[in-house]
């Protein structure tokens, strides 16, 4: 645009102003015509009146065609405005009923704790500590919540009880991943009286990292709707 130069949003406001400019002098025009044309008629020497009456019928007519200006004017600009006014209000109801797409912002990965030993050697050392019957490595894979409550059910010695506890007697390595905190294995358990089936049964086994280690804090009993949570009946 060069310098001096009116933006085109200007232009067609610019029309419309002296468009309305036009009607109005235009109406006003006629409306003074007409009132020198009927101050002519008084004043002429065909009407019968006298110079007094034609005096305060010219007053009147200048009068009646003075205020009937201002009211012609008054009642189109009035209206001029009300339509622009109307305008502007449908414009910025439709700006404004246009949202605004702000960008989704993804929340970032918490990268997986790549630890040595990793998830799946911690388990493959559980589980051989239990065939070789090493209650201490074994012992030492569990965190401190779940050493708690193996030593609870422990102290659960009335026979009501004992048919109900597990103790795990072999293990078999059935599905780890180093990158992932859950692991599968095969177990056989014997009850607190010390029988059992000598079946190999799915579990599930969850780690968390505790001291910068990876150690078990779940056993879950796996069937087909799902693993349930069966640390308070382990016993070590």
């Amino acid at each position: 645009m060069t310098a001096g130069a009116m933006p085109n949003s200007k232009i067609p406001s610019l029309f419309e102003h002296t468009a309305r400019n036009s009607s109005i002098i235009k109406s006003n025009y006629h409306m003074v015509l007409a009132a020198l044309m009927l101050t002519f008629a008084l004043r002429s020497s065909e009407v019968h009146l006298t110079a007094r009456q034609k005096q305060r019928g010219t007053l009147l007519v200048r009068g009646s065609g003075l205020v009937c200006v201002l009211i012609l004017s008054g009642g189109k600009l009035w209206s001029h405005a009300s339509q622009a006014s109307s305008r502007r209000t449908s414009t910025n109801a439709v700006h404004l009923s246009t949202p605004t797409l702000l960008p989704t912002l993804s929340p970032t990965p918490t990268p997986f704790p790549l630890l040595t030993p990793s998830t799946a050697q911690v388990l493959t050392t559980w589980c051989a500590a239990i065939n070789r019957h090493d209650t201490v490595t074994v012992w030492e894979q569990y965190s401190k919540a779940l050493q708690h409550q193996l030593t609870a059910n422990k102290a659960q010695t009335p026979m009501q009880y004992q048919r109900y506890q597990r103790k795990i007697v072999h293990c078999t390595v059935n599905d780890l991943n180093k990158q992932s905190a859950v692991g599968y294995v095969l177990l056989k358990t014997l009850d607190g009286n010390g029988n059992g089936d000598d079946i190999e049964r799915p579990y599930q086994l969850t780690l968390r990292v505790e001291n910068d280690a990876w150690k078990i804090t779940m056993i879950s009993y796996c069937i087909s709707d799902g693993c349930l949570d069966v640390m308070f009946s382990i016993v070590a």
